[in-house]
């Protein structure tokens, strides 16, 4: 298989189920998540949106760089 042709075999039920199944799981996180930042200070929270949003943006290019050595 071509590996720069993977994204051709992306279709059907197998890719729906996976995605509902993260969705679910996203919310599910996301709700947890919600409740119990709802307990802190404005100051906390946007401290700790700073922080996660630069660990998912380095965590993003990290992948990237690797996905494009292979």
């Amino acid at each position: 298989m071509d590996p720069k042709l993977w994204f051709i075999q992306l279709s059907g039920w197998p890719v729906f189920l996976t995605i509902a199944a993260l969705v679910f799981l996203l919310t599910l996180g996301l709700s947890v998540v919600l409740t119990r930042i709802s307990r802190r200070s404005i100051i906390q929270n946007a401290v700790l949106a700073v922080l996660t949003v630069a660990a998912l943006s380095f965590g993003l290019l990290g992948l990237a760089a690797v996905l494009t050595r292979l």
